[in-house]
């Protein structure tokens, strides 16, 4: 067990605090709400989780006939779960959380922070590329959205299969983190999205011919307070993440920054379908670079901080 604990990282030790506070509490803010266990996104890091304990008892084959590889196979799996939880924890918190943010602050900042975007651009970004909407667009536009949560994810698989523990927990911790700031700045900056605030100024309508139409109809349907869920954007600050991840750590595949270079098309469409999209406003993208930035240094503190107190009561 020792070995175990000497692995836990600052992320699974952080996230299994949270969802014992955060559990409770969604239950005594609003009682008759549901509580979301599992959701599409979540099926990401559970994949994960599954893969890598199959893969660890296919890999003992014969051993597991002996009492002490079944050990090994049942510890390596309880690593597997340890490393892996924050990630469908911070998801549950996520999804819980952003439907009830309407009952912790209802104050509307709409109308405030959208002159930063009036003031620098004369427009609303939204409305002024309802020019170049068209269904393919639309669906392409879909797709970069949708994939947000998998950008840093295929940074988090890479290290796990090549066995780069300091790089999964290191990048773990950032993640989680990106993840609560956003969280703060919901509750602290209730902000509608343009297809919420502006509903009435677009004179076209966003259709696509397949990817569009089934993706926004699960969101609405899925996330009854998406409204009050724009400011800072975390598709934008996971994505940055991702790429931050990717260009740090050279060699994650190929030669140098293959990764990164890979990455980068795909993280710069998905920053412009937030706005196609009508999801957020421009400050909503820079709220979700600065939460990126903040949350790569924080965790590299905090998860090097852990490292020294383990070292120090001799589990590391």
């Amino acid at each position: 067990m020792g070995n175990i604990i000497s692995k836990i990282g600052f992320a699974s030790l952080f996230s299994f605090f949270v969802f014992i506070v955060s559990l409770p509490l969604f239950i005594f803010i609003d009682p008759s709400a549901p509580i979301i266990y599992l959701d599409s996104t979540i099926t990401f890091p559970l994949g994960g989780m599954l893969f890598f304990i199959s893969l660890i008892f296919i890999r003992s084959g014969k051993k597991l006939l002996k009492r002490e590889g079944l050990y090994e196979a049942c510890e390596k799996s309880l690593r597997v779960l340890f490393d892996w939880a924050p990630l469908p924890i911070l998801l549950f918190i996520y999804e819980n959380f952003k439907a009830r943010i309407h009952l912790f602050n209802h104050k509307d900042f709409t109308p405030y922070l959208i002159e930063f975007d009036r003031t620098l651009f004369g427009t609303d970004l939204s409305i002024y590329l309802q020019k170049v909407v068209s269904p393919i667009l639309t669906d392409v536009m879909a797709f970069f959205y949708a994939i947000y949560f998998a950008i840093p994810f295929i940074c988090l698989w890479i290290f796990y299969i090549k066995g780069m523990e300091r790089e999964f927990r290191l990048s773990s911790a950032m993640l989680v983190l990106c993840f609560y700031i956003g969280f703060l700045g919901y509750v602290l900056v209730p902000m509608k999205p343009p297809w919420a605030y502006l509903d009435g100024a677009f004179t076209k309508k966003l259709h696509g011919i397949f990817l569009h139409n089934t993706f926004d109809s699960f969101y609405k349907r899925h996330n009854p307070s998406a409204e009050w869920g724009a400011f800072p954007s975390l598709h934008v600050g996971v994505s940055t993440l991702g790429l931050l991840i990717s260009y740090r750590f050279k060699g994650m595949i190929g030669r140098g920054r293959a990764l990164f270079c890979i990455l980068l098309p795909f993280v710069i469409g998905l920053w412009v379908s937030t706005i196609y999209l009508r999801h957020h406003w421009f400050i909503d993208i820079v709220a979700g670079w600065i939460v990126a930035i903040i949350a790569y240094e924080m965790g590299n503190y905090l998860e090097k901080g852990w490292e020294k107190v383990l070292k120090k009561v001799g589990l590391r």
